[in-house]
């Protein structure tokens, strides 16, 4: 394999392990501990890999960077998802997080022309002090 697609390999499987991690609701500082994981059994499986295990870089800036990319990525297909929009809707649920905190979760549903339907989570915001039904 030559250089440049074991670099692409190793950033690619970088994305997939920040992916798993977010969608699991992990600490970022997970990558290091799975890559501890990842190159103990490359020892034992394939030793003759050990090396493009370890350019994988699962470090907890490299995974926030990767979820702050991947976020990005989302908001831009979203956004360009609701162009095609011939009406929407808004929705809004409460909720309270583990810190006491209320948690506006703001869907929005649209319409496009064939008459298809599709619904995404826009935002979630934080809400601090009281939540009256003015708020």
């Amino acid at each position: 394999m030559k250089s440049t697609a074991k670099n692409e390999a190793a950033v690619k499987a970088s994305f997939i392990v920040a992916e798993e991690i977010a969608h699991a609701s992990k600490s970022f500082s997970e990558g290091a501990f799975l890559k501890q994981c990842m190159l103990k059994v490359c020892e034992q499986v394939c030793p003759d890999r050990l090396q493009t295990f370890k350019n994988v870089s699962l470090s907890r800036n490299t995974i926030a960077d990767r979820v702050k990319e991947l976020a990005e990525n989302l908001t831009t297909q979203l956004v360009e998802e609701t162009r095609s929009y011939t009406a929407f809707s808004l929705a809004v649920d409460e909720s309270i997080d583990n810190t006491d905190t209320a948690q506006l979760s703001i869907f929005i549903r649209g319409v496009k022309s064939d008459l298809s339907i599709t619904e995404e989570l826009l935002d979630v915001a934080a809400m601090h002090g009281t939540t009256t039904g003015q708020d």
